[in-house]
């Protein structure tokens, strides 16, 4: 569940200023606290939330500069570029070593969070995910696969 919390914390990651804009007139979302609604798994070839509730926590947006915002999704920070109203985040890596319960796998999670501002403080996030595994018990699994997860956000 913990994991969870997190993908959905990174995932309404998609915010930033007081509908201010710079000097050159560029969007720029409000700074402040944000959170997701009606979140959807629009794709999970790893089955990953077949059963599951996704939970998200707030995360706060701060405008950095004029195309760049940093999230804190309270475990961390992820640095998004906006080109218009449209933006991306870097990609989130996370390595996860199975050998310590026995299984001869590690499996590495990659997520980019990218979405649109429909204003100031609105829009749509899009999560894609993708995991790969190295190692002999990988066999088992059907690896690489991904999930794509879409949210509304909005400013708190």
């Amino acid at each position: 569940m913990k994991s969870f919390r997190l993908l959905c914390s990174l995932m309404i990651l998609g915010t930033g200023c007081s509908g201010k804009s710079d000097d050159t007139g560029a969007f720029a979302p409000d700074e402040g606290v944000w959170a997701a609604s009606s979140t959807v798994v629009t794709s999970d070839s790893c089955g990953l939330y077949a059963d599951s509730t996704l939970e998200s926590d707030p995360i706060t947006i701060t405008v950095v500069g004029a195309s760049t915002f940093i999230v804190d999704t309270g475990t961390g920070e992820i640095e998004c570029t906006l080109s218009g109203m449209d933006f991306v985040c870097e990609a989130v890596v996370a390595i996860n070593d199975l050998s310590a319960d026995g299984i001869d796998a590690i499996i590495t999670s990659t997520d980019v969070p990218g979405g649109r501002f429909t204003s100031a403080t609105a829009g749509t996030v899009v999560f894609d995910q993708s995991l790969e595994c190295d190692g002999a018990d990988c066999a088992a699994f059907d690896f690489p696969c991904s999930a794509e997860i879409t949210s509304n956000i909005e400013r708190m």
